[in-house]
């Protein structure tokens, strides 16, 4: 586990990959007043135990948990924190129904407060806003921090040395419905370009590279989407705006499942 101050009490605490040869890396965001702490995710249970011990053995007690969207690598770790307030989006359901949870499992989970607007809460002197978002995911909250930071969730995807990498289409239906939403979800994410932007995989990074990746992002899922699914990776990135593009993105194994319907 690395901890990176990304300002005075806003820090990302980042995890290697769980697989050997892996390139994505989980990462928790912690918000941090005095003996006090807000987590934005809490990944896997392993993960989050690291950090709890690492936040008890320096007085801090976790007070809230903001979990950015309901799949498994940014919830699973709620189990570390049985007691604390969660904020996540009302419309959890049709995502954790995607992702093959039965309805008494989603019936027995522990109550939370769900989000269905724009939302804010304190913690301190820390002003946080939530905001339901539908892109890679239609349970997304996007989460402003102090008007200086956007935590972005997985609608930009890092390696955890940086680079670039492929979306991953979520969620079930056609593929142009998918790509639709997604490609929705960055237009409107360009609109956060003065922010410091925080992805849930990879590092922090400035919002003027934002336009930059987001640009490439959707040059590659529309030529997808203008292919019907049928088209090699090396063709839906041949126009990319920001070459070279053999070096575009990490993950190129997800374009054969990009492809798809779901």
């Amino acid at each position: 586990m690395t901890k990176n101050k990304l300002a005075e009490g806003v820090f990302q605490y980042a995890f290697s990959p769980n697989r050997e040869g892996g390139t994505m890396g989980n990462t928790i965001v912690a918000i941090i007043d005095n003996d006090k702490a807000l987590l934005i995710d809490t990944a896997y249970e392993h993960e989050a135990s690291q950090l709890k011990a690492e936040l008890e053995s320096n007085g801090i007690i976790v007070q809230k948990i903001i979990i950015s969207h309901w799949h498994s690598d940014h919830f699973s770790g709620l189990n570390e924190f049985p007691q604390v307030p969660v904020y996540g989006s009302a419309n959890h359901v049709e995502t954790r129904f995607s992702e093959g949870v039965k309805q008494e499992e989603i019936d027995e989970f522990p109550s939370f407060n769900e989000i269905s607007e724009r939302t804010k809460i304190e913690l301190g002197k820390h002003k946080i806003e939530l905001i339901p978002f539908s892109g890679h995911s239609v349970c997304t909250l996007l989460v402003k921090i102090n008007e200086e930071f956007l935590f972005a969730a997985d609608d930009i995807l890092l390696t955890i040395d940086g680079k670039l990498m492929l979306p991953w289409l979520c969620g079930k239906g056609s593929r142009e419905k998918l790509i639709d939403k997604q490609l929705a979800g960055w237009n409107e994410l360009r609109n956060y370009s003065s922010y410091r932007i925080i992805p849930a995989h990879g590092p922090a990074f400035e919002g003027e590279k934002l336009a930059g990746y987001l640009d490439n992002l959707t040059s590659y899922l529309s030529a997808v989407k203008d292919a019907n699914g049928k088209i090699s990776y090396e063709d839906a990135i041949k126009n990319c705006p920001n070459p070279p593009a053999n070096q575009l993105f990490a993950q190129s194994s997800w374009h054969e499942a990009n492809c798809q319907d779901r």
